[in-house]
């Protein structure tokens, strides 16, 4: 629960900058639907493209993706793949690319899905065999060398 009030967080920040963002919606907002997936970061002053892989639990079916992107000086191009549930954002060759973003993904429990138990369990979609599972794999590597240092 921590981690989205720091993504609303995050968002309302953002939106003080409002003369600056640039905002993009992906499908339908429903005031039942709950923030499920989100992310918040930079992109470099040479980075092009930034692709970010949105995480959602197991039995959630994404309904709507918001996108904000603050800039000074470039409006990117922002697409949203529904199904890999990934986002882009692409500058063009000679823009400024120095920009902080935010994403927030609501959506609902699919009915009739039988929950393993497992709240962090995350479906993963795409056309490749074990997508996203090299983070995971490099997270817990971290996670073990911290808790043997101590």
């Amino acid at each position: 629960m921590s981690s989205r009030r720091c993504l609303v967080a995050c968002l309302l920040l953002l939106a003080a900058h409002d003369a600056l963002a640039a905002w993009w919606t992906f499908g339908e907002d429903y005031p039942e639907h709950k923030t499920v997936s989100g992310d918040i970061g930079e992109i470099g002053p040479t980075q092009s493209v930034k692709v970010i892989k949105l995480k959602v639990p197991r039995c959630y079916s994404l309904s709507y993706v918001s996108v904000q992107v603050v800039n000074n000086h470039a409006q990117p191009e922002v697409t949203y793949d529904e199904d890999t549930y990934t986002v882009t954002i692409q500058y063009q060759p000679g823009q400024s690319s120095a920009s902080t973003y935010a994403v927030a993904a609501k959506g609902s429990r699919i009915l009739c899905c039988k929950d393993s138990g497992e709240e962090e369990e995350v479906q993963e979609k795409g056309g490749e065999e074990g997508w996203g599972q090299e983070e995971d794999a490099e997270e817990e590597g971290q996670q073990e060398e911290e808790q043997n240092e101590q």
